[in-house]
């Protein structure tokens, strides 16, 4: 009976957390950004591999980095990795892994599927740290 009360409520807690890790909210790189309208134009394309745009952004080193407010994303634990979208192929990867790494030092030539059809991560040479 205490099981059922106390034991099985936690577990089942943590169990959620575990199969919820994968999924992240964060900031993603996008250059610089100069004001509100350049951000709308810019941040949807910058986020759609990471859950889409929240509708934030703020500029992290003046005329040279901003970052746009991602819902969040799929990747893998790998901190080198980052999300690019479904990757069908190796013909394919080169030009979404540019797009993907271009602001953490470039695609280092790996790339990886983590949910078939969903979602593909690309080895970046710098590591993809969004806290800032």
């Amino acid at each position: 009976m205490i099981f059922k009360k106390l034991i099985l409520p936690a577990v089942l807690s943590v169990a959620s957390l575990a199969a919820t890790s994968n999924a992240f909210a964060l900031d993603v790189k996008a250059g610089p950004i100069w004001n509100h309208d350049h951000a709308i134009s810019l941040c949807p394309e910058i986020t759609k591999n990471y859950g889409g745009w929240t509708g934030n952004w703020r500029t992290i080193e003046w005329g040279k980095m901003s970052v746009c407010g991602a819902k969040g994303g799929t990747t893998s634990s790998n901190p080198y990795d980052a999300p690019a979208g479904p990757i069908w192929s190796n013909s394919d990867a080169p030009a979404k892994c540019y797009a993907a790494t271009r602001y953490y030092g470039g695609w280092n030539g790996n790339w990886t599927t983590t949910i078939w059809g969903q979602m593909s991560v690309c080895g970046a040479n710098e590591i993809v740290d969004t806290t800032y």
